[in-house]
């Protein structure tokens, strides 16, 4: 179809250089160009035609199919880079994925393990609170039993010391000497 193309082409444009002939041979009479000399159109025409068939049978036969190929080639590297960098995409974000749930278990194993030596700290010191209010307590009954024991033998020797002041103050006062039993 485009031979035939090419082909129609290549008459139409040598019959519409031939129609206007008579016009150009009056002309050619008038001045001295060689393109305008009728006599010479025939060979004129002829490398014309042998021009245009030869170029186009080198332009058919070996540029066109260099760049066929080359734009062939050209499509596959695109179309396997494009496919291995599609590839390595996927790659990518399967390791993404990977490295997102690792990272993820990763939290969630230190956050059970700072919940768990929370817990433990939390006993522990629960337990030393409950060591520590035993012995506090143990220290205060003690202590407070001491306390208890100071009490009593303070008061006894408030007795006995007011007794004996008392005994001092008479004799002072009246000059009488009693002898009171403890």
């Amino acid at each position: 179809m485009r031979r035939a193309f090419s082909f129609c082409t290549l008459l139409l444009t040598g019959a519409a250089l031939l129609v206007p002939l008579p016009l150009l041979a009056e002309e050619a009479e008038k001045s001295d160009l060689p393109q305008f000399d009728v006599s010479m159109f025939a060979g004129q025409l002829f490398w014309v035609l042998f021009s245009f068939i030869l170029f186009y049978f080198l332009m058919a036969r070996i540029a066109v199919p260099k760049l066929e190929r080359a734009q062939i080639k050209r499509q596959t590297v695109i179309s396997t880079e494009l496919n291995a960098a599609t590839s390595a995409n996927d790659s990518a974000k399967g390791i993404m994925a990977q490295y997102e749930k690792a990272l993820a278990d990763a939290r969630m194993m230190g956050q059970t393990v700072v919940d768990d030596i929370t817990a433990a700290a939390r006993k522990e010191s629960i337990e030393r609170q409950a060591v520590q209010h035993e012995s506090l307590s143990s220290l205060i009954n003690q202590a407070e039993a001491r306390i208890n024991e100071q009490r009593k033998t303070a008061l006894l020797n408030l007795r006995q010391s007011a007794i004996e002041i008392a005994d001092e103050a008479i004799e002072k006062v009246a000059g009488l000497k009693l002898q009171v039993k403890a």
